[in-house]
């Protein structure tokens, strides 16, 4: 029987979630999941889908934003019993640390979700680091967002990625979409970095991508399908299971079934789907 654990879905108050898919659908505009999609239908399609635990991940756009999106998620969690749900802080917060701190101490979340992209947060930002360090004292994960950066008018140097996981050595970072479609960058991080896990959040969706322009206008992937495919079955062990649900490449079952008919090793899609995550966060203290 198929198992997974999905370390990237986003649940958000009523008004933020429509304002999330109606993003979507501006830059997918056949996507299969509606605008009015609700929390309880995401969470139904999850269980449809065969999802056993899930992280639950929220960002702030604005400061301000962030205490509201954190007490959201702890409430939410105590009737959901799959979901370990993460907090969330701005770097223009008057207190980022002390956000953290509440969402991690007080509210009991399991780490911490950023969007340097959509927060405009330089990565090295000094008033992040505190974030960073109670997180690496606490053992809980950063969920960081890479990569579609040519959607968001950004582009983060790789010596600004490295030099944050060098000076977090013992902090275990989830990173988001594989840097796509810079995928070389993040196979290339996995050797020098033990403490970093790449989330294939919407990479097999963009191979199976029909021609034409990928949505948002990303580049096509350097790396042919092939290529990534070797890198993939090379590193299964580091690569987790995130869909992005409901803001991913179709719908809970479609997405499910681009990693299954991608071209794996059976021991891989059990690893990514399932495996590394069930490891990872029992190693963690989340499961």
């Amino acid at each position: 029987m198929r198992r997974i654990i999905d370390v990237h879905v986003h649940l958000y108050p009523e008004k933020r979630l429509g304002g999330l898919m109606r993003w979507v659908h501006r830059g997918m505009p056949d996507h299969p999941v509606p605008v009015e999609i609700t929390v309880p239908q995401v969470i139904n399609d999850l269980r449809e889908a065969g999802v056993e635990k899930f992280l639950a991940a929220a960002f702030p756009l604005v400061p301000g934003e962030a205490q509201e999106l954190n007490r959201f998620n702890a409430l939410l969690a105590r009737s959901i019993p799959e979901m370990i749900p993460l907090g969330t802080v701005h770097q223009d917060d008057a207190d980022p640390e002390g956000l953290a701190r509440e969402a991690l101490c007080s509210l009991g979340l399991k780490g911490i979700k950023l969007h340097p992209m959509m927060m405009r947060m330089e990565i090295n930002d000094p008033r992040m680091a505190k974030v960073f360090a109670l997180a690496q004292e606490m053992g809980l994960p950063i969920l960081l967002h890479t990569g579609f950066e040519e959607g968001y008018g950004r582009d983060i140097p790789g010596e600004e990625w490295e030099k944050l996981f060098r000076s977090f050595p013992r902090l275990t970072f989830l990173l988001a979409h594989m840097f796509f479609p810079d995928l070389p960058l993040g196979f290339a991080l996995l050797d020098r970095f033990e403490n970093i896990f790449l989330d294939c959040t919407n990479v097999f969706g963009m191979y199976g991508w029909p021609e034409g322009p990928l949505p948002f206008g990303i580049s096509r992937p350097c790396w042919g399908k092939e290529t990534f495919l070797s890198a993939v079955e090379a590193n299964a062990s580091r690569v987790l299971f995130g869909s992005d649900h409901p803001a991913g490449t179709g719908t809970m079952g479609k997405i499910v079934e681009q990693v299954e008919t991608f071209g794996l090793s059976k021991e891989a899609v059990e690893r990514i789907l399932y495996r590394n995550s069930h490891q990872l966060l029992n190693r963690l203290g989340l499961e």
